[in-house]
């Protein structure tokens, strides 16, 4: 993993530690179909003084969408299942499973963070901006990709991340 992998992947720990980037993140992947690595990257990017636009979130979203949709999406559906484990199977028996899941669920967004860093180099994208403009760009940007308003609730949270 290079540097810019690691540092992407540690900014995004740090950041979704925080409670409320966390739940404000869940909250718009669940409300509005976002990928959370991706607003994460967008997050970094801002923290890096670059902002995007459009047609750089398209890119990211486009280098990601298929390993999103065919390994981490069915990986959290798997360990969401079971969470509540239908009739007849008690939750302690499938929380081993259970944590097996999560665990290959993080290792799959960790992967897709690494190829998203090394694909998309933070210091060629978008262009230079302050921290705080940025950030504001580009959740902005990765709203009217996906067509979506995010409410201002979760858009405060996040740039005070």
């Amino acid at each position: 993993m290079t540097d810019a992998n690691s540092s992407f992947w540690a900014f995004s720990l740090r950041t979704f530690a925080n409670p409320s980037v966390a739940k404000a993140c869940l909250d718009l992947q669940d409300t509005f179909g976002i990928d959370v690595n991706v607003l994460l990257f967008m997050l970094w990017c801002a923290h890096c003084g670059r902002r995007l636009n459009a047609c750089d979130v398209g890119n990211i979203v486009n280098l990601v969408a298929r390993w999103q949709a065919d390994v981490v999406s069915p990986l959290r559906l798997v360990r969401r299942a079971l969470k509540r484990p239908t009739a007849n199977w008690l939750s302690m028996q499938t929380q081993g499973l259970r944590e097996t899941v999560k665990a290959a669920e993080l290792e799959a967004e960790r992967l897709q963070q690494e190829i998203m860093a090394a694909s998309i180099p933070v210091t060629e994208i978008g262009l230079p901006d302050t921290i705080d403009a940025a950030k504001a760009s580009n959740l902005k940007s990765y709203a009217e990709f996906m067509r979506v308003a995010f409410p201002e609730v979760h858009i405060t949270v996040l740039l005070n991340a």
